[in-house]
């Protein structure tokens, strides 16, 4: 006689089955989030090198750098963790219901030790005589993000807000499934969106839009102004922004709400074309 498919035996395979599969895809996630954000530290921070000229760097290096390093890494990592990059952006994929808790942690988790990496493996290969030429030492905060002297705390919390929210608007508009059919062009998308944003904010606060980004050269450097402005900033703003979003602008949101208002037989006479 045949064992039936819902047996013990086979209930606990299934188990088993889908803790391997979880397993293995939390460590894509951990591994592409991590060597992505090495990369994108690595890479973006040896922009601001400037040690090897004895002209200053041009104003709007380091925004282009980033922003082609971020679009380089969607390229490589899109496609396997889908190169977050960032807790914030981490944080929003999970309130518009993308990943699941356990993920949220793996990735805020690898993209802090990634970036602490990068900017590690950066310090090993770049003398101090050239990553710091004014005093010969890490003092002066190489690559790290301080407000502006000028700027007030709130002025400067603001600047994060804002940068932080666009990027987050862009996130949620590349997640919104009315998007999908322009997916190929999302590493051209976000390399401009990061430009923009470095070129323009930078001035104001260093435009981190990323704890796990300030996080790493404050490390190493000992230099912490005004550090807990680049995560709560950030953080609220990713919150906000995705809430906004998914209540206001989500399709499937609104979609939802009014399957529940008029019922099943009535949303079913009712469903958009587009």
């Amino acid at each position: 006689m045949s064992k039936s498919l819902s047996s013990p035996h086979n209930s606990m395979a299934n188990i088993k089955t889908r803790i391997s599969c979880k397993t293995s895809r939390l460590i894509e996630i951990a591994l592409g989030e991590l060597v992505g954000s090495a990369m994108l530290m690595f890479f973006g921070c040896m922009s601001l090198v400037q040690g090897f000229s004895s002209t200053p760097l041009p104003s709007m290096q380091p925004g282009l750098i980033f922003g082609f390093v971020v679009s380089t890494v969607i390229c490589v990592f899109g496609h396997i963790s889908g190169a977050h990059l960032n807790p914030t952006v981490s944080i929003s994929a999970y309130l518009f219901e993308s990943i699941c808790s356990i993920e949220l942690v793996v990735y805020i988790l690898s993209q802090v030790f990634g970036c602490l990496v990068g900017v590690g493996l950066l310090n090993i290969i770049t003398p101090d005589v050239i990553m710091y030429p004014a005093v010969h030492g890490p003092v002066n905060g190489f690559c790290t993000t301080v407000p502006h002297p000028s700027l007030s705390t709130v002025q400067a919390f603001l600047a994060e807000f804002f940068a932080t929210s666009l990027l987050i608007f862009t996130c949620c508009g590349i997640w919104d499934s009315r998007n999908a059919r322009f997916g190929d062009s999302n590493a051209i998308k976000f390399a401009l969106v990061v430009a923009l944003l470095s070129i323009t904010v930078g001035p104001y606060t260093g435009c981190s839009m990323n704890p796990a980004r300030s996080l790493a050269p404050a490390f190493y450097s000992n230099q912490w102004t005004q550090h807990w402005l680049y995560w709560v900033s950030p953080i609220l703003a990713s919150v906000v922004t995705t809430l906004v979003y998914k209540f206001v602008f989500s399709k499937e949101h609104q979609w939802k709400n009014r399957s529940e208002q008029l019922g099943p037989a009535d949303a079913e006479s009712s469903v958009p074309i587009n």
